[in-house]
């Protein structure tokens, strides 16, 4: 009786073993999704983020991945918690996360240049160019065809925003000047693979304007017009100049670029990268003694 009691207990045993082996040699599916957290600030190298300065991040993640039915039980996650990210998906996203986190850091040095201009419309000319609310991405040719357009009229107005430099992932208050003047938040993330940039504007007198907080993803050489209401008695001034009154329909055009920083440097520093042949420098000095 004791031998067979022994004999049993062997055999569960190694039927135990041979079970949990199998089960653990099994793959996982290939959809199976794991669990993560992501410390944003030391994985992209910018200590001092903020979660204000995390959203356009986030937004860039979410354009880059997808991920399927958020917050659908046994799917996707995505949460942020302070300046950190709590993800629940594939490894295949995973990866492609942690590829978009180190494209942000390589980039951390890259800059966004926007430049800006606000266009009053009257009833007739905003009518012919069939413009909707809201925003849409337009290209040189369409932004030109609006200027051309409100240049032409004498009952429409303009004015150019001083433009602004920032470091991608930052934000910049652009504003048109003076007490009635308008002003938008603006911030501007750029792609892992630097072909498109996200421009997140929120205005600041939303209910003069008729204009709401926007988000958007532009392409190389791409615009952003945002399509305003009517306003009324909008003063836009502009430094070293006179206050303009307008009063129309508001159309806003953005052109971000992305400024890489060799070319700032080249820009504001021409030539100081150039090697200077030290043997022809009397040469190129026009009534130089020859060089020794």
């Amino acid at each position: 009786m004791h031998a067979r009691t022994s004999q049993s207990v062997v055999a569960l045993f190694a039927f135990l073993m041979f079970s949990s082996v199998s089960v653990a040699e099994q793959p996982e599916p290939a959809d199976a999704r794991t669990f993560a957290v992501y410390n944003v600030p030391k994985l992209i190298g910018r200590p001092h983020l903020t979660s204000e300065q995390l959203e356009p991040i986030v937004e860039l993640i979410r354009q880059t991945i997808t991920f399927e039915h958020p917050r659908a039980a046994g799917t996707d996650e995505l949460v942020t918690l302070d300046t950190s990210l709590h993800v629940l998906t594939t490894e295949d996203n995973h990866e492609r996360i942690a590829k978009v986190l180190q494209s942000l850091r390589e980039h951390s040095g890259v800059q966004v240049a926007i430049e800006s201009r606000v266009l009053v419309f009257d009833e007739q000319t905003f009518r012919q160019l069939e413009l909707k609310p809201g925003h849409t991405l337009i290209d040189d040719l369409k932004t030109d065809v609006l200027i051309r357009a409100n240049h032409a009229s004498d009952e429409c107005k303009a004015i150019n925003i001083p433009r602004s430099i920032i470091f991608a992932g930052d934000k910049a208050l652009m504003s048109t000047g003076g007490d009635k003047g308008l002003s938008w938040v603006i911030r501007a993330t750029v792609g892992a693979t630097q072909e498109h940039i996200a421009l997140h504007i929120e205005p600041e007198q939303a209910e003069r304007t008729g204009t709401s907080k926007t988000i958007a993803k532009l392409q190389s050489k791409q615009n952003l017009a945002i399509v305003g209401g009517e306003v009324e008695e909008l003063v836009i001034t502009a430094e070293q100049r006179e206050p303009i009154l307008a009063s129309g329909r508001l159309v806003v055009l953005f052109k971000p670029t992305i400024v890489i920083q060799d070319e700032l440097k080249d820009g504001l520093f021409p030539g100081l990268d150039e090697k200077v042949d030290l043997n022809n420098l009397g040469e190129q000095r026009e009534g130089a003694a020859p060089a020794p």
